[in-house]
């Protein structure tokens, strides 16, 4: 179905009061569900993301402290 915004305003404004407000509802629940499963995606992705070891920090941060010494200033 191609029907412009300006036709679809036109459709929804000549709606009962009552068929707006479940029109409205239906969408919104669209987007709190859309929302809700984007966060749920977002959880899992950090629960399962790799985490570094107390060795691996320690590492890094003896790396980081001898690139810093080395710049020149």
């Amino acid at each position: 179905m191609d029907i412009k915004f300006e036709q679809l305003v036109e459709i929804v404004s000549q709606l009962p009061e009552d068929l707006k407000e479940k029109l409205f509802e239906s969408v919104n629940q669209k987007e709190k569900t859309k929302r809700s499963a984007s966060k749920e995606d977002f959880q899992k992705l950090i629960l399962k993301a790799p985490t570094w070891t107390d060795e691996q920090i320690e590492a890094f941060k003896n790396a980081r402290k001898h690139i810093n010494l080395s710049r020149i200033a």
